[in-house]
């Protein structure tokens, strides 16, 4: 866990624990992450309706998938997996829907247990 103090002073960062890393990514927590998924919600409106930013990525669909969402359903996918290199940046974010999100890397949450079969 590197912190760049210059960039996270730089960045404005109002939740003591985010930081930017070295390299420019973001790490982010609390009101900062808030905001972050305030701007990508604002960015996926679609002639005045919020649809899920996925263009096939997730292998569900061929092109953008169009599911309406709001901002309780709406969910942040990252790009490249917060697992392989946590970056909170805008540009490596989508809004998603549940089942896009779901479907990308074939996963569940954390708080879930998968069925062994």
């Amino acid at each position: 866990m590197k912190r760049d103090p210059d960039k996270t002073a730089a960045a404005n960062l109002t939740d003591k624990r985010s930081y930017i890393r070295p390299d420019g990514r973001a790490v982010l927590f609390g009101d900062d992450m808030t905001q972050l998924r305030r701007r990508v919600y604002e960015r996926s409106v679609w002639r005045n309706d919020y649809t899920c930013e996925c263009l096939g990525e997730c292998g569900k669909h061929e092109g953008r998938c169009w599911r309406l969402i709001n901002w309780f359903t709406m969910e942040l996918s990252h790009k490249i997996p917060r697992s392989k290199g946590r970056d909170d940046r805008e540009t490596n974010v989508i809004a998603s829907c549940a089942q896009c999100h779901r479907a990308y890397e074939d996963w569940s949450p954390r708080w879930t247990k998968k069925e062994k079969l």
